[in-house]
């Protein structure tokens, strides 16, 4: 399943040599989650401006597993621990995203 990941266009190259590293926020809850945000398809970043999209392909068991269910989105997310992620990459830079 392909999926992408928002981040700073400084961050690319350091995740594509380096591979993606967990953040820890409080992702729609009380509790600090650890992981990296991941969607099954391009998310607008509404006032971000720099941000750039990356793209790699992980099995939907993967995605699914870390999956967050938000019954109100237009897009599924996941919360994919940077160890698990960074078995199938490195990502690629998304050119020309169709954002949503």
């Amino acid at each position: 399943m392909r999926i992408f990941h928002s981040t700073v266009s400084a961050k690319v190259a350091v995740i594509v040599r380096e591979g993606f590293k967990d953040d820890e926020e409080k992702y729609f809850s009380d509790f600090a989650w650890r992981g990296v945000w991941v969607s099954d398809r391009p998310v607008h970043t509404e006032g971000a401006p720099g941000h750039v999209l990356v793209t790699l392909e992980v099995p939907a068991e993967v995605f699914e597993e870390y999956e967050w269910v938000q019954d109100d989105a237009a897009y599924r997310g996941s919360l994919i621990p940077a160890t698990i992620l960074n078995r199938y990459g490195p990502p690629q830079l998304v050119e020309h995203p169709s954002i949503s």
